[in-house]
């Protein structure tokens, strides 16, 4: 055999071996991504369905639940549908009746804002389970996750406390929170002579409301401002990056929107609170009812790279009282009332 029809034979073998595995790889994902509904019940799948009232590409609160959704997806055998923008009472209802028609056994509502509607549903539909992320529960089929009411906030507070110069430092947080007792416990801990400008905006979303409030704290001589909202904090990093002063950032690492004016960012991360909320659910004890509760220790919250600004005893005190917190070896105490 001519060493030229020897090469022409081995680019047929090749070709015709290249195309049998390609063939045979076409054919093992067609089956995996047309899993029938009967396929996925066989094999344990759990059909889950989120509701979030707001936007999925916004970049802050709803775009936390996509991501949830991702998430939970690639690691579970689950199948996940999200329902977005539903933001009056009756959009919600009608999302949470949809997904129950749907026959889903775990329905995730992103935000607080879904406790009062699962309570109503949840009575009549015993084989489903229903978890918001913060709010209240009530039955045993109903379950809420939530933050440490101390712990984040006063981490925060003591990189307050540390970062100002005129000793005025400013929060602005939505009307539902009350964790800013941590923040006010660590400041008076760490900062005595720290005046606090505590501010309350209607919504998460209220942008106009809080660029006007950062700029009035501003005026007023504050230099470090707690950003504790979602889609608003870009409005206050804003004035806070015009004004030249510092700022904190929430829910995801900020830096990128002004990086020589935010100091640092307190992280959560709603995609692992996802997880664990799917770990759980699967699990052989199932989720439990009630209140769960999330912080430092569970790898929920932390600490976002700390700007260039920010002087290394800063940061060694502070990574160094969350190391100590995280290891029981550090207690934060309610005031006495």
């Amino acid at each position: 055999m001519s060493q030229a029809n020897l090469s022409m034979r081995l680019i047929y073998i090749s070709i015709l071996i290249t195309s049998f595995v390609m063939v045979f790889l076409g054919f093992r994902i067609y089956s995996v991504v047309t899993i029938s509904e009967d396929d996925m019940f066989a094999h344990n799948y759990h059909s889950i369905g989120i509701i979030t009232s707001d936007n999925i590409h916004d970049q802050s609160w709803g775009s936390l639940a996509f991501e949830g959704k991702l998430l939970i997806e690639d690691k579970f055998p689950v199948k996940v549908d999200l329902i977005s923008e539903r933001e009056n009472e009756q959009q919600k209802k009608a999302a949470t009746q949809q997904l129950i028609d749907e026959e889903k056994s775990l329905i995730i509502g992103h935000g607080r804002e879904f406790s009062p509607i699962f309570t109503e549903f949840a009575p009549n539909h015993p084989e489903i389970h229903f978890v918001t992320l913060n709010g209240e529960s009530t039955y045993s089929n109903q379950s809420v996750i939530s933050s440490h009411p101390l712990s984040h906030m006063y981490m925060v507070g003591m990189i307050s406390s540390y970062m100002t110069k005129t000793n005025k430092i400013g929060i602005i947080h939505p009307n539902e929170t009350t964790g800013e007792i941590g923040f006010k416990m660590s400041i008076a801990e760490h900062n005595p002579n720290a005046i606090i400008y505590n501010r309350v905006v209607e919504a998460r979303d209220a942008e106009k409301e809080a660029a006007i409030l950062a700029k009035e704290m501003i005026e007023a001589g504050v230099d470090v401002i707690f950003t504790c909202g979602n889609a608003y904090n870009r409005a206050v990093i804003s004035e806070a990056k015009a004004a030249d002063v510092y700022v904190i950032g929430y829910i995801d690492d900020q830096s990128y929107m002004a990086k020589d004016h935010v100091i640092t960012s307190l992280i959560i991360d709603i995609p692992k609170k996802y997880e664990n909320i799917v770990t759980q659910f699967l699990s052989e004890n199932g989720i439990p009812s009630g209140n769960i509760v999330y912080d430092f220790k569970d790898d929920i919250y932390r600490i976002a790279p700390f700007g260039q600004m920010v002087p290394e005893e800063v940061k060694n005190n502070v990574l160094d009282k969350i190391a100590q917190y995280n290891q029981g070896k550090y207690k934060i105490e309610f005031p006495e009332e």
